[in-house]
């Protein structure tokens, strides 16, 4: 115990570290939770259908938002490792190849969106009220999926390279500005035309806009080591790309199906009715701000570890891990036990049906008892294995365990069986449970350790024995 005790306590520095990049992620991730929370609020003021409606057609946004982050995730392995070795050059073909490939995503959701939101409304409700309502929102909100993939992969850039404050400004200052025309746009107040949930998504919009144009003003004018000429950006060799294709298309083909699979859930809550997706809806938004803790110890770990096997001491990546996957799931449980306490709180600023406002209190408590697995699991997968390299293996323990147990059984009890909502929420999350017994062994083992290369020189990977904690 009292070696334990030790290797967890013994280094001051791990913790200033975690503390100065983990918190202003959280406080940004947080900010963008927020930004969710105080559209859900406001349109929830016109009724179930309207909340219910908002949140199917976010559904898109979520799915673009995991999908962005798998790019982003992916540049933060390269970024955190080249700024370990001060290689610059390195650092900014990393940020341009995430740059076209976030552009190129962000523009096919933009499209769909555009095009055909009745048809994407349908896939998850047949409800006629809903289907149009949030059809008219997700036309209305999709011209901010393209600034917000630069905005992103602009973020990720600067805070892997030890620059999280200013995303927190620029972040703020988008909350600020969606909040008050919110306000605004959706009720008609301080002289603005009362639109509805169109409203909200125009509000989306133009605070995205604001953003977008104050993080490249920032990036460019204070000549971070992301923000290079388009010479420098997408100067991408073959052996970069090789490499980039090595470690960066399990991170995205892993964000893809793992935002696929839990969009499978969303659609049985649909088919169990609008309340019960008026609930999820709710537990969503909480969800978003309970765990912005564990989304930033998780994306701080993966810049702490990235940078120490980037420099070589993979004993100093490996005691950085095992820190963090203890700290994690005890921050999360005093964010658990206030979600519990606060939902009748919670559950006021929503005009709800009682049968809603029922299934909503029942989530609250299940979402919060899963919380702590959640955030180990996140340290785990985005943060140390990730970080290290580790990317497939990372993908193929996520992939299969959602798409292989949980979707399967959330789909059997909820439109088969019509078991109970609690069945159906603990099944869909059967999963988590599962990669703490996959995850947790891999890495003890150490093998999770792999440097990136960006010229096809050979990147060494210590053993467990190496890499792992003596004495």
């Amino acid at each position: 115990m009292h070696r334990i005790r030790r290797t967890l306590l013994s280094d001051p520095g791990y913790y200033r570290s975690l503390l100065s990049i983990a918190l202003p992620i959280a406080l940004q991730a947080l900010i963008g939770a927020s930004l969710n929370l105080v559209d859900n609020v406001m349109v929830g003021g016109l009724g179930t259908e309207a909340l219910a409606a908002v949140g199917l057609a976010n559904t898109l946004y979520f799915v673009l938002n995991v999908a962005l982050f798998g790019v982003t995730s992916g540049l933060s392995v390269f970024i955190s490792q080249y700024w370990g070795r001060r290689d610059t050059a390195g650092i900014r073909r990393a940020t341009g190849l995430a740059f076209l490939v976030s552009l190129g995503l962000s523009f096919a959701f933009f499209l769909a969106a555009r095009i055909a939101p009745d048809f994407l409304m349908r896939l998850f409700t047949e409800d006629p009220a809903v289907v149009g309502l949030g059809a008219d929102y997700l036309s209305a909100v999709s011209p901010a999926y393209p600034m917000m993939a630069v905005t992103m992969v602009f973020y990720s850039g600067l805070r892997s390279t030890e620059r999280a404050g200013p995303p927190v400004v620029t972040a703020t200052l988008g909350l600020s500005l969606n909040t008050i025309l919110n306000y605004g746009l959706i009720y008609g107040a301080l002289g603005m035309p009362a639109l509805g949930v169109r409203g909200a998504a125009v509000a989306t919009v133009v605070a995205r806009a604001v953003e977008c144009a104050l993080i490249l003003a920032y990036a460019y004018g204070s000549r971070a080591a992301c923000a290079g000429s388009p010479r420098a950006l997408f100067d991408l060799s073959r052996p970069f790309l090789k490499e980039a294709a090595r470690v960066s298309l399990p991170v995205l083909l892993n964000e893809s199906m793992w935002v696929l699979g839990t969009a499978m859930f969303p659609a049985v809550y649909a088919r169990m009715g609008t309340d019960v997706i008026a609930a999820v809806n709710i537990l969503q938004t909480v969800d978003r701000l309970a765990f912005v803790l564990a989304i930033g110890i998780g994306n701080a770990v993966t810049i702490m570890v990235g940078m120490q096997v980037g420099a070589g001491d993979n004993r100093r990546a490996f005691l950085h891990g095992a820190r963090s996957l203890f700290i994690a799931p005890l921050a999360t449980i005093p964010v658990a036990l206030a979600q519990v306490a606060l939902r009748p709180a919670i559950l006021g600023f929503f005009s709800l049906t009682e049968a809603s406002r029922a299934d909503a209190f029942l989530l609250l408590l299940l979402g919060a008892l899963v919380l702590p697995v959640r955030a180990y699991n996140m340290v785990n997968i985005v943060g140390i294995l990730r970080g290290g390299g580790d990317t497939v293996f990372a993908m193929s323990m996520e992939i299969l365990t959602l798409w292989g147990v949980a979707v399967p059984l959330a789909f059997a009890a909820g439109l088969w069986f019509r078991w109970p909502l609690l069945v159906v929420f603990l099944l869909s999350a059967s999963d988590e449970f599962l990669k703490v017994l996959v995850g947790t062994p891999r890495f003890l083992s150490g093998k999770w350790i792999r440097a990136v290369r960006a010229s096809g020189d050979a990147a060494g990977t210590k053993t467990a024995t190496e890499a792992a904690p003596s004495g």
